[in-house]
This record gives C-alpha cells, sequence and structure tokens, in this order.
C-alpha cells in the first residue's frame, strides 16, 4: 500500500520496515560502500528534474504523436561498422561470453500460428535482387570452410511421412501452384546461353561411335558396379558413365568413371576441380 504523504505510520508498520530493510542488507541486496554518497543526500522532498526549465532543450519526440519510427531504419550497416560489430562479437565469446537464446526456444508454435504464417506468406515472392544476395552469403559462408546444418544427418522415415503429406497438401492449394508455376517461368527465362553455366553447346555434341552399351557395362563392371564418389551400390537403376575430361569423343576406359545420377549432376560445376579430383584419386 502507497505511504500517503502527511499521514504518520504507526510502530508496528516502522517496526515492519525496519526489520525487512537489516534482512535486505543481510543478504547484500543494497550493500552501501565506503566513500558512496546518495545523489539525494540532504535533499528533502520532490526533486525537480535536471533539464526543467532550462532554456534552449527541446524533447526529441516533441510535438509528434504515435509511434516514432527508429532513425536509421532502412539503411545499412557500413562496412566499416560491421567489421566492427563483428571483432565486438568474437571477443565477446572468446572472454567466456554467451549467447542469449530466445524465450521461445525449445517450444513449437500451434497449428494455428502455423497457419497464420503461412496465410502472411502467399503471394510474397523474393526479389531478384535479394536472392541474389542470399546466393552470394551462402556462397561465401561455404567458401569460407562453412558446413550445412544438415550435413552427414537424414531424416527419419517419420519426418518424410509427415513432409510428404505437407507437400501433397500445398499442391492441392490452386494459389501455391500459381506462385511456383510463376517462380518456374522466371527460372526457364534463363535458359541456354543466359544460364550462368552455359559451355557453348556441349551438351548437344554427338557421342562418337566408341560409346556403346557394352563399353558402359563394362566399366560399371570394373567398378563394381560403385559409385567412385559416395560409394553407392548401384540397384535397379544402372549408375551413370563419367568422362573424366568432359570429351566426349575420348572414350578411352581410363578417362571413363561409374558415378551414381547425384554424384554425377554435381560433376557439372566447378569442372576444373572435378577434374583434379578423378586425376588425384586411385580409380582401378
Amino acid at each position: 500500500m502507497p505511504i500517503i504523504r502527511g499521514k504518520k505510520l504507526s510502530e508496528e508498520t516502522k517496526l515492519r520496515r525496519s526489520l525487512s530493510l537489516k534482512k535486505a542488507h543481510q543478504k547484500k541486496q543494497w550493500g552501501f560502500k565506503k566513500g558512496f554518497t546518495p545523489w539525494n543526500k540532504g535533499k528533502k522532498g520532490l526533486q525537480v528534474a535536471w533539464n526543467k526549465g532550462k532554456k534552449g532543450f527541446t524533447p526529441w519526440n516533441k510535438g509528434k504523436k504515435g509511434l516514432q519510427v527508429a532513425w536509421n531504419k532502412g539503411k545499412p550497416f557500413s562496412e566499416e561498422t560491421r567489421k566492427k560489430m563483428s571483432e565486438a562479437r568474437k571477443k565477446f565469446f572468446k572472454n567466456g561470453g554467451k549467447a542469449v537464446m530466445p524465450d521461445n526456444r525449445g517450444r513449437h508454435p500451434s497449428r494455428k500460428t502455423i497457419e497464420k504464417i503461412r496465410q502472411a506468406q502467399i503471394g510474397k515472392l523474393i526479389p531478384l535482387e535479394q536472392r541474389g544476395k542470399m546466393s552470394l552469403g551462402r556462397k561465401r559462408f561455404f567458401a569460407q570452410g562453412g558446413k550445412h546444418p544438415m550435413q552427414g544427418k537424414h531424416l527419419s522415415k517419420e519426418k518424410r511421412r509427415k513432409m510428404s503429406k505437407i507437400t501433397k497438401l500445398l499442391w492441392k492449394d490452386f494459389v501455391y501452384r500459381s506462385i511456383m508455376s510463376e517462380a518456374h517461368k522466371e527460372q526457364v527465362k534463363n535458359k541456354g546461353k543466359l544460364h550462368y553455366n552455359w559451355q557453348g553447346g556441349k551438351s548437344l555434341d554427338i557421342y562418337t561411335a566408341d560409346w556403346t552399351k557394352d563399353l558402359r557395362n563394362y566399366i560399371r563392371e570394373r567398378d563394381l558396379y560403385t559409385c567412385q564418389m559416395c560409394g553407392k551400390k548401384q540397384k535397379k537403376k544402372a549408375f551413370d558413365v563419367h568422362h573424366i575430361d568432359y570429351d566426349k569423343d575420348n572414350c578411352d576406359p581410363n578417362n571413363l568413371v561409374t558415378l551414381c545420377h547425384t554424384c554425377h549432376m554435381k560433376t557439372n560445376l566447378n569442372r576444373e576441380k572435378w577434374k583434379k579430383y578423378f586425376k588425384n584419386s586411385k580409380l582401378p
């Protein structure tokens, strides 16, 4: 109950307050140090604000109504500022600092909340400029030795079943299908010479007469029907046979290697890297 000015406290109330203050001092909740002077020592009554009545002082929000927008909203940090922030974080963690975890860590949103988020995201497409920045950020991250959070991990059958069920439900939604259709049209625009990995139309070149089914089966048998990158064994579907130097005319068995379809797709990018990889590898 608040203290009313001018009203005297009873002896019982004074005693209770005195005991509570003593307990607080014993627990060191309010520890007074020698040489410490309270800011209001020697002052009586209600204190006046330090800037009250001072000429030339104008509150920053004078004359403004409602929620105010931050002065730096929409302004990106400079490279120097970001570098300083990064160094400060590194120093903080190096000195034993711990990251502040959000209050909802370990909690899962309700179905109602998930549905609200989904409805809010419908019709929103990430601009091409933003996607380009995100792509560059990921490439920089992996180039510096970063690892994907799912690297070496496998989804359980139950998780895959749930994901499959959700995907099927999404494709039944007309709005979702329309968005995916528009996104696919954007991707198709960059085909052919406009594609970032255009190699001058090499994929259209015709194979030589030496490139036969018997040769491919011989290479697979030589490699024990095993992918020479990931070690996966061939099952019903036959594995691909890859040209190490990417020359379709060179069908020398030493230039051919067995790869599963997934690994074969990987070799379409960074061709010089994969040439060195297979030359340095001990192939059969």
